[in-house]
Protein backbone atom coordinates (compact mmCIF):
# COMPACT_ATOMS: atom_id res chain seq x y z
CA UNK A 1 0.00 0.00 0.00
CA UNK A 2 1.27 3.45 -1.21
CA UNK A 3 0.28 6.47 1.26
CA UNK A 4 1.15 9.19 -0.63
CA UNK A 5 0.77 12.90 1.25
CA UNK A 6 1.35 15.45 -1.56
CA UNK A 7 2.10 15.74 -5.34
CA UNK A 8 5.18 16.68 -7.07
CA UNK A 9 6.73 19.93 -7.89
CA UNK A 10 9.66 18.97 -9.67
CA UNK A 11 10.70 17.03 -12.57
CA UNK A 12 13.23 15.08 -10.63
CA UNK A 13 10.42 14.82 -7.60
CA UNK A 14 8.04 13.18 -10.54
CA UNK A 15 10.07 11.11 -12.00
CA UNK A 16 12.17 9.56 -8.78
CA UNK A 17 8.63 8.85 -6.47
CA UNK A 18 6.96 7.76 -9.66
CA UNK A 19 9.86 5.10 -9.56
CA UNK A 20 9.60 3.83 -6.07
CA UNK A 21 5.77 3.97 -6.44
CA UNK A 22 5.92 1.73 -9.64
CA UNK A 23 8.62 -0.54 -7.62
CA UNK A 24 6.54 -0.94 -4.81
CA UNK A 25 3.35 -1.90 -7.14
CA UNK A 26 5.48 -4.45 -8.80
CA UNK A 27 5.49 -6.04 -5.33
CA UNK A 28 2.53 -8.67 -4.17
CA UNK A 29 -0.06 -7.06 -2.25
CA UNK A 30 0.90 -6.92 1.77
CA UNK A 31 4.78 -7.15 1.17
CA UNK A 32 5.55 -3.16 1.95
CA UNK A 33 3.76 -0.54 3.11
CA UNK A 34 5.05 2.48 1.50
CA UNK A 35 5.23 6.61 2.38
CA UNK A 36 5.79 9.36 0.15
CA UNK A 37 5.75 12.61 1.34
CA UNK A 38 6.82 15.34 3.90
CA UNK A 39 9.34 14.31 6.27
CA UNK A 40 7.50 13.48 9.27
CA UNK A 41 10.57 13.94 11.66
CA UNK A 42 11.58 17.34 10.16
CA UNK A 43 8.71 19.08 9.56
CA UNK A 44 11.31 22.19 8.47
CA UNK A 45 12.49 19.81 5.52
CA UNK A 46 11.58 20.69 2.27
CA UNK A 47 12.24 17.61 0.41
CA UNK A 48 10.05 14.91 -0.69
CA UNK A 49 10.92 11.82 1.57
CA UNK A 50 9.96 8.29 0.67
CA UNK A 51 10.08 5.06 2.90
CA UNK A 52 9.43 1.46 2.24
CA UNK A 53 8.90 -0.84 4.97
CA UNK A 54 8.75 -4.73 4.01
CA UNK A 55 6.29 -6.64 6.10
CA UNK A 56 9.06 -9.44 6.43
CA UNK A 57 10.92 -7.70 9.38
CA UNK A 58 14.27 -9.89 8.46
CA UNK A 59 14.14 -7.61 5.02
CA UNK A 60 15.91 -4.38 4.41
CA UNK A 61 13.63 -1.06 4.93
CA UNK A 62 14.32 1.27 1.75
CA UNK A 63 14.02 5.15 2.48
CA UNK A 64 15.15 8.02 0.87
CA UNK A 65 14.77 12.12 -0.17
CA UNK A 66 14.78 13.74 -3.16
CA UNK A 67 17.29 16.86 -2.85
CA UNK A 68 16.23 19.78 -5.86
CA UNK A 69 19.66 20.85 -7.60
CA UNK A 70 21.67 17.87 -5.75
CA UNK A 71 20.24 14.73 -6.56
CA UNK A 72 18.94 11.96 -4.02
CA UNK A 73 19.58 10.32 -0.83
CA UNK A 74 18.87 6.71 -0.19
CA UNK A 75 19.14 4.67 2.87
CA UNK A 76 18.98 0.80 3.16
CA UNK A 77 18.97 -0.87 6.30
CA UNK A 78 21.35 1.34 8.33
CA UNK A 79 23.50 2.60 5.33
CA UNK A 80 22.71 5.29 3.24
CA UNK A 81 24.38 7.28 0.16
CA UNK A 82 23.77 10.46 -2.01
CA UNK A 83 22.86 10.09 -5.60
CA UNK A 84 24.56 13.23 -7.16
CA UNK A 85 23.72 13.63 -10.63
CA UNK A 86 23.89 16.61 -13.39
CA UNK A 87 20.66 17.13 -12.89
CA UNK A 88 20.06 20.27 -15.45
CA UNK A 89 20.45 17.46 -17.70
CA UNK A 90 17.23 15.91 -18.67
CA UNK A 91 18.43 12.32 -19.25
CA UNK A 92 20.62 12.71 -16.05
CA UNK A 93 17.10 12.77 -14.24
CA UNK A 94 15.86 10.36 -16.27
CA UNK A 95 19.44 8.19 -14.75
CA UNK A 96 18.67 8.74 -11.72
CA UNK A 97 15.08 7.93 -11.84
CA UNK A 98 16.39 4.58 -13.12
CA UNK A 99 18.72 3.91 -10.71
CA UNK A 100 16.53 4.32 -7.61
CA UNK A 101 14.08 2.09 -9.13
CA UNK A 102 17.40 -0.46 -9.88
CA UNK A 103 18.50 -0.30 -5.84
CA UNK A 104 14.90 -1.26 -5.03
CA UNK A 105 14.70 -4.07 -6.77
CA UNK A 106 18.18 -4.95 -5.68
CA UNK A 107 16.96 -4.88 -1.88
CA UNK A 108 13.82 -6.74 -2.66
CA UNK A 109 16.29 -9.50 -4.03
CA UNK A 110 17.48 -9.16 -0.07
CA UNK A 111 20.29 -11.71 0.15
CA UNK A 112 23.30 -9.16 0.99
CA UNK A 113 24.58 -8.10 4.44
CA UNK A 114 25.16 -5.10 5.98
CA UNK A 115 27.50 -4.77 8.80
CA UNK A 116 26.83 -2.66 12.11
CA UNK A 117 29.26 -1.72 14.99
CA UNK A 118 27.82 -0.40 18.15
CA UNK A 119 29.21 1.44 21.29
CA UNK A 120 28.58 0.03 24.67
CA UNK A 121 24.95 1.75 24.93
CA UNK A 122 23.74 -0.22 21.84
CA UNK A 123 23.97 2.92 19.44
CA UNK A 124 24.95 2.60 15.90
CA UNK A 125 27.90 4.34 14.91
CA UNK A 126 28.92 3.10 12.39
CA UNK A 127 27.46 0.17 9.22
CA UNK A 128 28.04 -0.50 5.95
CA UNK A 129 26.63 -2.66 2.91
CA UNK A 130 27.17 -3.77 -0.33
CA UNK A 131 24.55 -4.16 -3.23
CA UNK A 132 24.84 -5.58 -6.64
CA UNK A 133 22.75 -3.16 -9.17
CA UNK A 134 23.27 -3.49 -12.60
CA UNK A 135 25.88 -6.01 -12.19
CA UNK A 136 28.47 -4.35 -10.21
CA UNK A 137 28.72 -3.52 -6.88
CA UNK A 138 27.69 -0.49 -5.04
CA UNK A 139 28.61 0.58 -1.63
CA UNK A 140 26.65 2.49 0.84
CA UNK A 141 28.04 3.57 4.30
CA UNK A 142 27.09 5.46 7.24
CA UNK A 143 29.89 6.82 10.18
CA UNK A 144 29.54 9.08 12.64
CA UNK A 145 32.44 10.78 14.14
CA UNK A 146 36.39 9.15 14.50
CA UNK A 147 36.03 9.59 18.15
CA UNK A 148 32.80 7.73 18.22
CA UNK A 149 34.48 4.88 15.85
CA UNK A 150 37.38 4.40 18.66
CA UNK A 151 34.25 3.13 20.91
CA UNK A 152 33.15 0.12 19.04
CA UNK A 153 32.01 -2.48 21.77
CA UNK A 154 29.76 -4.67 19.09
CA UNK A 155 30.44 -5.63 15.73
CA UNK A 156 27.56 -7.64 13.51
CA UNK A 157 26.12 -8.75 10.59
CA UNK A 158 22.80 -8.55 9.31
CA UNK A 159 21.80 -10.38 6.38
CA UNK A 160 18.73 -9.37 4.66
CA UNK A 161 16.05 -11.61 3.37
CA UNK A 162 14.11 -10.87 0.43
CA UNK A 163 10.86 -9.18 -0.22
CA UNK A 164 9.06 -12.07 -1.20
CA UNK A 165 10.72 -15.23 0.71
CA UNK A 166 11.85 -18.57 -0.84
CA UNK A 167 14.76 -20.33 -0.85
CA UNK A 168 18.02 -18.60 1.00
CA UNK A 169 20.81 -17.76 -1.04
CA UNK A 170 24.26 -16.92 -0.33
CA UNK A 171 24.49 -13.31 0.69
CA UNK A 172 26.51 -11.42 -1.38
CA UNK A 173 30.25 -10.08 1.10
Amino acid sequence: MINREQGYTTELERLVLTAVENQVNGLPSGTAECYIGPNKGDPRMNAPVFEIVPTNPKAARIGGAVLEGEGVTISVGHSRRELGYNLTNASAVVECASFVADICQAVFAGNFAEDINENAGGRIISSSLRLRVRGRVYRLWRNRLITDLVTITKKKRVIYEPYVTSAPETPLN
